[in-house]
């Protein structure tokens, strides 16, 4: 039998669980009766509540009143089947569905009944003129954009700009249902009522709901605006990388045009634009001839790499330095500490000087605590922050390379301190292993004293 019971009669058994001494009792129900048919409508076998309903669509009309009391049923999945059936029952069945879309305080009623309606025949484009403005429910406002996706672009822009303007964070069906229902329409115009709308003028300021609008439609008219994002140095490193991900997923030459620009960037911006145009140059933009402009703007011709060493010197024995305890209970300066902290800034951002090479510093010590903080810079080897571990890049030349792999494909792409990003065919090289320890110096390779590092805690607790 099934499930590898090894039972040779090849049969099966369906068991029923029920108190003791349950007697079942199946009503009579005839098919031909309006009163038997919505018998066999409830019942919870598919076939038979097929036939109910079919009798019930024969009967036309003249079975509304029945069917219209299971509205009025305790069970959820009944009163759908009437919202459904009505429907399908001539004028008046409909016109009480709209109206049940129109009007019911219930958003899984709303969303039945626009459903029946789209079953039914009814013009997609019409019911989302009758909602779309009014809608408080996500999920049937959802399956309103969805509605649009076969309707001419000049019908449905109206609804779908409103629909893609209620967008909400985190809500990733409800976008790719605009998204689904975009298909057609004209991207660049949408964009624009968007921004009129939302008053949207700085790229820079764009919420976290419109930058995900713009990955899902990829306006043409949004390009540039994506890589002035990419550049912006005041956004943080994650929005930037997302805004190249979003050129990557372009179809367009100009998009080709705006990552190599990126690819110009120092630090993981860079990097991570490097590693797309490799990528797509070898899949979607292969007709765009990719690997020519990387060769024509000197960002990478495998024949021709210049790869410079680059090792992280390891500290010499433990810490000359006081105790954590012992430095925290010195009085630190923030002036002081901002300029300690000009040490820190060839592998940290700080307050928009640096590269995006190490965690942020921003609000670290309110997230991890004084004490974390000054033992990750006496002993930055103790804990090594999640995302950030290093690797040795050994080449077949002799030369060294510390940093963070960001593309392990050929051509590697490594990045080391002060944020250089290096493009290494995998022909040049011998072996990657984990560096097996922080790529960060030490407070004493960087040479900070006790009052150092107390400077250092105060003036990082005031960036949040």
């Amino acid at each position: 039998g099934g499930h590898a019971d090894h039972d040779e009669s090849w049969s099966g058994t369906i068991y029923r669980i029920a108190p003791r001494g349950f007697q079942p009792h199946i009503p009579p129900a005839d098919p031909g009766t309006i009163e038997g048919a919505v018998r066999l409508l409830c019942n919870p076998a598919q076939n038979v509540r097929l036939a109910g309903l079919q009798s019930l669509k024969a009967a036309g009309s003249r079975s509304i009143p029945a069917v219209r009391k299971l509205l009025k049923n305790d069970n959820s999945y009944l009163r759908a089947r009437a919202i459904w059936l009505l429907a399908l029952l001539g004028p008046s069945g409909m016109e009480m569905v709209n109206s049940l879309m129109e009007n019911s305080p219930d958003s899984q009623t709303r969303l039945v009944a626009f459903r029946a309606l789209r079953n039914a025949g009814e013009d997609g484009s019409v019911l989302v003129s009758k909602i779309y403005r009014e809608e408080s429910s996500a999920a049937v406002r959802r399956e309103a954009a969805l509605a649009l996706r076969d309707v001419p672009a000049r019908r449905k822009h109206r609804y779908l700009s409103h629909l893609l303007q209620q967008c909400k964070e985190g809500d990733r069906t409800y976008l790719e249902a605009c998204g689904l229902g975009a298909q057609g329409a004209d991207t660049n115009l949408l964009w624009r009522t968007i921004k009129q709308g939302a008053s949207i003028y700085d790229p820079t300021e764009w919420s976290e709901v419109v930058a995900r609008i713009v990955w899902r439609l990829r306006p043409g008219e949004a390009i540039d605006e994506l890589l002035m994002r990419a550049r912006s140095t005041t956004l943080p490193l994650g929005k930037r990388l997302f805004a190249i991900e979003t050129l990557a997923f372009y179809e367009d030459s100009r998009a080709l045009t705006a990552l190599l620009k990126v690819a110009t960037i120092e630090g993981p911006v860079g990097g991570e634009a490097i590693r797309w145009l490799i990528h797509l140059g070898n899949t979607r933009w292969r007709k765009l001839k990719v690997f020519d402009f990387l060769k024509e703007r000197g960002i990478y011709d495998p024949a021709n790499v210049e790869i410079a060493e680059a090792v992280v010197p390891a500290p010499e024995g433990k810490s000359k330095l006081p105790s954590i305890t012992a430095i925290l209970a010195l009085k630190g300066d923030v002036t002081r500490g901002k300029t300690a902290a000009l040490r820190c800034v060839m592998c940290h951002r700080v307050e928009g000087q640096g590269v995006d090479y190490g965690p942020s510093l921003t609000g670290w010590i309110n997230n991890q605590g004084e004490e974390r903080f000054v033992q990750a810079v006496l002993d930055p080897s103790a804990e090594i922050a999640l995302g950030y571990p290093g690797d040795r890049i050994s080449l077949k030349e002799g030369k060294e390379i510390h940093g963070l792999t960001l593309s392990t494909n050929n051509p590697l792409i490594v990045q080391s301190q002060g944020g250089i990003v290096q493009v290494i065919p995998s022909s040049r090289i011998e072996s990657i292993d984990p560096l097996g320890r922080s790529l960060m110096l030490s407070a004493d390779q960087l040479g900070l004293s006790s009052q150092d590092v107390a400077d250092l805690v105060t003036y990082f607790k005031t960036l949040k």
